[in-house]
């Protein structure tokens, strides 16, 4: 009864302490890319001699949120959760990439802006990197 309150407390920084340390881990996800994008991560991250996680990994942290927001704003079609174009037929071009914790942390945030699955920001952020 007299330490209710403070066990509570107690608990409630104990899973805070533990839902941090699980977003401070790196993702590894099996991500799909426009054919524009995938040829520029191949060709980029092999004319720098990096692998292409490292390069798509720089590219997001390094990238600039108003350039991001002003070439989403300039889409005719705004992509989002509930538009997601199915290519019928055709296998979608796959990387598996490792996300460095802080760039993971980037991408949900970037993708709850826009209303956007995590793949459809990242390929957002790399399209209006190469433009």
């Amino acid at each position: 009864g007299k330490y209710e309150a403070y066990r509570r407390a107690e608990e409630k920084l104990e899973k805070k302490v533990e839902e941090e340390s699980i977003s401070a881990e790196a993702k590894k996800i099996n991500m799909a890319f426009t054919d524009a994008v995938y040829n520029t991560i191949k060709a980029e991250s092999e004319r720098l001699g990096v692998a292409a996680a490292y390069y798509i990994n720089t590219v997001i942290r390094q990238s600039d949120s108003e350039s991001v927001q002003t070439y989403y704003e300039q889409q005719p079609v705004k992509v989002s959760k509930d538009c997601i174009p199915r290519k019928r037929g055709q296998a979608a071009k796959r990387i598996f990439i490792k996300f460095d914790a802080d760039v993971y942390r980037m991408i949900v945030a970037g993708a709850e802006k826009y209303n956007q699955t995590l793949t459809q920001y990242v390929n957002l952020v790399l399209e209006s990197n190469i433009e």
